[in-house]
């Protein structure tokens, strides 16, 4: 049966090829025909990395990287690492990823997880199944930019934010009887010296930056692009599936242009899409594991449980809070990018740091060969 699927497989192949081939040349096409629109994209992906992504994210993802490569991730967890065992059935060693993947945003959690992986500390199957419920949107961009710059409404950020950490830990305690009944507490490894530990947390922290910031980017022209497409008239237009593609592409991007539905509609959308996290911060989380091997299958079916999970608790919360007319009589309409040159300056002072970090990071390499 084996070797029947091998043939087969093989057999496709060329077609596979053709296939892709035709894929490539036909979005060659249409960036070159819709030029102005991918750029104008870009451009906006540039905007949201250095005002918002770069001064917000990169931080914490300094910060988790740091806690792992000093060995403060048993320390860090001793408080709440009860919590983590009676949840999610995981040593209470792993509590501070939990609790750094729910406050940094992502991919926060996912960075912390390979590095633990990296380090050994952490096996492949376990690092699966905690990826379902560790990429999770910061609680600073579900209050402030979705609840309180989209939504006007800081109560909305809150709910969702409620919304979203309970549907993590849902999906949590369901995967807990995935993993083996009893893990063994991870080996803690030699601490290495705090100054090597913050140049390396740096460093990686920054090519990981770097890697999320072109993603962005890359994103955000995609999203110009398939709006350039039926604004044209090429294709029927669609205003549902026009917001719906945005917000499963890329979250901020989703959110932002949602308030132009019905206000229900937009809020319970922007709840599925900050569970969902759309194909933008998936290549990202994709993009941490780069070096390891690990099942990305239960993380991408859970995407979409989490998503519905998100939208009703969501629609709990606000029923119990009796919140219906209070929050959706107004709603704003603010940028998320804010266009401020105090964010550009940080952003840009940012993104030269991590390249100077990389550089510096690669010359002592080549020196120690």
């Amino acid at each position: 049966m084996k070797k029947q699927m091998q043939s087969f497989c093989w057999r496709f192949k060329p077609f596979k090829l053709a296939f892709m081939a035709c894929v490539c040349v036909a979005l060659i096409l249409l960036v070159f025909f819709y030029a102005k629109e991918v750029t104008q994209g870009a451009q906006t992906g540039v905007q949201m990395v250095l005002n918002s992504l770069v001064p917000s994210l990169f931080p914490f993802m300094v910060l988790s990287c740091f806690i792992v490569e000093y060995g403060l991730t048993a320390t860090l967890s001793k408080p709440f690492g009860w919590l983590t065992k009676l949840l999610f059935g995981l040593p209470k060693e792993y509590g501070s990823i939990v609790l750094m993947s729910m406050i940094g945003g992502y991919p926060v959690g996912a960075k912390t997880i390979s590095a633990c992986m990296q380090r050994g500390q952490m096996d492949a199957k376990t690092a699966s199944v905690m990826l379902c419920y560790c990429a999770n949107a910061g609680p600073a961009f579900l209050v402030n930019v979705v609840g309180l710059q989209i939504f006007g409404d800081m109560r909305l950020g809150l709910v969702l934010l409620a919304s979203h950490v309970l549907a993590s830990v849902t999906t949590g305690f369901v995967l807990r009887f995935l993993l083996p009944k009893n893990i063994s507490s991870p080996a803690q490894p030699k601490q290495a010296p705090f100054s090597q530990a913050f140049v390396t947390s740096v460093g990686n922290a920054g090519a990981s930056m770097l890697s999320i910031s072109f993603f962005v980017i890359l994103f955000c022209a995609l999203i110009a692009l398939i709006q350039g497409i039926f604004q044209s008239g090429a294709l029927v237009r669609n205003e549902w599936l026009e917001h719906i593609l945005a917000g499963l592409l890329e979250v901020t991007t989703g959110c932002n242009i949602s308030i132009q539905l019905a206000r229900p509609t937009a809020f319970y959308l922007c709840a599925f899409f900050v569970s969902f996290c759309g194909g933008c911060v998936i290549c990202q989380i994709l993009a941490c594991f780069s070096h390891q091997k690990i099942n990305f299958k239960p993380f991408l079916l859970t995407r979409i449980t989490s998503g519905l999970l998100t939208v009703i608790y969501a629609r709990v919360l606000v029923s119990a809070l009796h919140m219906e007319q209070a929050v959706f009589s107004n709603i704003g309409s603010s940028p998320v990018v804010a266009q401020t040159h105090t964010g550009k300056i940080v952003g840009i002072l940012c993104l030269v740091c991590m390249c100077f970090v990389l550089v510096c990071q690669k010359r002592g390499r080549v020196q120690n060969r």
